[in-house]
């Protein structure tokens, strides 16, 4: 049998391993792979850095999901209205947090001229989560309203050093291929792709999952934060074919109208231009190629040029009167 020293020795044994194992993880993955990963002069790790770290205040900002993000220019919209527009979306972003990101926004910068809130309408189901936050990750503090507006359980899943054990896979090989910046694109990832949707899209129905609730809340949000700038609602644009497999596609279209009035946004419903006839300007069935982006953006352009001559109409208007 063990006496009571050798038992003693044996768990003092066993209390140093799990010091030094939890040290070497908070080493690792609090200090060491943060570090590594801020300095990987990857692009969208240095777009984040860029939204969370610096002063950015631009004319107009773009908050969408990967339709926004590889779909709305920034360098043609600010090229057509003379003013500075950056795109700061991401892939597999929920509108949970459009809110949150604009609220994240408004921490260092100015509000801007106008919002432009890209909307998914196959991407209006509730979702806490969303694909790209490993690239966001690095640069968020605990004043970020992306990790404040959070559950605590989601907040301790998100939260140095977890976080970057979590994704310590998406980070290694980020680390082993980063995305270089090949020019300048104010945070628009351009895809210069040909359709690789395969053959066309099976008609059978399918169903818009709407969390009507938490789209509500968070539009709401947006207006309160957005005294001083002209919000624009935009919904993707589809391809056809998997546009008319929604069955409910025209009352999610409805709501969204209705929420648009109720806050006095703008709406462009880009599910509805020509452009969604031919899939030569799609890569898959709801994201724009390098063809198709160029003329959705000068679209978008063109839109808010008006939107902007409206407002600036009204104002004179009103101080005449």
């Amino acid at each position: 049998m063990l006496n009571n020293q050798a038992i003693y020795k044996f768990i003092g044994k066993i209390i140093i391993f799990f010091i030094v194992t939890l040290l070497f993880f908070n080493i690792m993955f609090g200090f060491v792979l943060p570090k590594m990963v801020l300095n990987s002069k990857d692009a969208n790790i240095e777009k984040w850095n860029e939204f969370y770290t610096r002063t950015i205040n631009t004319d107009v900002l773009i908050i969408g999901s990967s339709t926004a993000f590889r779909g709305y220019n920034p360098v043609i919209i600010s090229k057509k209205l003379d003013k500075k527009c950056h795109n700061f979306s991401n892939v597999g972003l929920p509108f949970l947090n459009y809110s949150r990101l604009f609220s994240d926004y408004l921490l260092k910068n100015k509000p801007p001229e106008i919002l432009i809130v890209g909307i998914d309408i196959f991407g209006l189901a509730h979702d806490d989560t969303f694909g790209g936050i490993f690239w966001l990750f690095p640069s968020l503090t605990k004043q970020s309203a992306m990790l404040n507006e959070l559950t605590q359980l989601e907040y301790v899943k998100y939260f140095k050093p977890y976080g970057f054990y979590q994704y310590k896979n998406d980070y290694f090989n980020l680390l082993q291929n980063p995305n270089p910046r090949k020019k300048e694109q104010f945070g628009f990832e351009p895809q210069d792709l040909e359709w690789r949707g395969g053959d066309d899209f099976k008609k059978k129905s399918s169903i818009l999952n709407i969390d009507s609730l938490h789209l509500k809340q968070s539009l709401e949000v947006i207006k309160k934060n957005s005294a001083k700038t002209k919000v624009v609602i935009v919904i993707s644009p589809l391809y056809i074919n998997y546009l008319e497999s929604l069955k409910n596609y025209s009352e999610a279209i409805d709501f969204v109208k209705k929420l648009c009035k109720k806050n006095n946004f703008e709406l462009l419903n880009l599910s509805e231009h020509q452009i969604c006839n031919d899939k030569k300007y799609f890569y898959n069935y709801t994201h724009l190629n390098l063809k198709g982006s160029e003329i959705i953006s000068f679209y978008i352009a063109d839109n808010l040029s008006i939107i902007v001559e409206k407002n600036i109409k009204l104002k004179n208007d009103s101080n005449q009167n």
